[in-house]
């Protein structure tokens, strides 16, 4: 039988971040590594319903860039000499984002429904996740608590998300719904 002591599981109220920095468990930097773990595992939800290598390659890039992203993060903001996210990485998520807007048929500025097959409804639910990560970091970020790289590439990332939920309903061919209220 293993014995725990409860303070050591964050039953405070407090967690744990590198260099054992002790964090409130509300607090905002927690919240955006606790929301980047739901949009990795919706993520890999999404990866287990596929069956092409070559989307199953890019929610996999995604998620790396997610797990560098969650490693960056729960660094102190002072202590962080060597960050694995750059600028590089959002030019990648940007030209990613461009050649698979190409290959969408028309109508590309319409609202979709979000649906279509498991793994795109999944990425769909993934990227109103990532959203709203990008709501929590932009709160960080005014804060002065949080680099700027990261904001822009869940910014970016969230648009790649739209734009690979619907590449994958083409590659799979669903018929995506068009919201036509107007």
């Amino acid at each position: 039988m293993i014995i725990l002591k409860r303070a050591h599981l964050g039953d405070d109220g407090y967690t744990y971040i590198m260099f054992g920095e002790r964090v409130a468990k509300e607090d905002l930097l927690i919240e955006l590594i606790g929301v980047l773990d739901e949009l990795n595992s919706f993520l890999g939800l999404g990866r287990s319903f596929l069956r092409n290598e070559e989307l199953d390659k890019i929610l996999r890039d995604i998620q790396d860039l997610i797990f560098r992203i969650s490693r960056d993060l729960a660094y102190p903001k002072d202590k962080l000499t060597d960050p694995w996210v750059s600028e590089r990485d959002i030019e990648n998520i940007e030209k990613l984002t461009n050649e698979l807007w190409e290959k969408i048929p028309e109508p590309k500025y319409a609202f979709i429904y979000p649906t279509g097959t498991p793994a795109a409804s999944a990425v769909h639910v993934a990227r109103s996740i990532c959203r709203r990560g990008e709501r929590v970091a932009s709160k960080l970020y005014h804060e002065n608590r949080l680099n700027q790289v990261y904001l822009v590439a869940l910014n970016r990332l969230s648009d790649l998300l739209y734009v690979l939920a619907r590449y994958i309903n083409l590659v799979e061919k669903y018929s995506e719904e068009i919201w036509r209220k107007w």
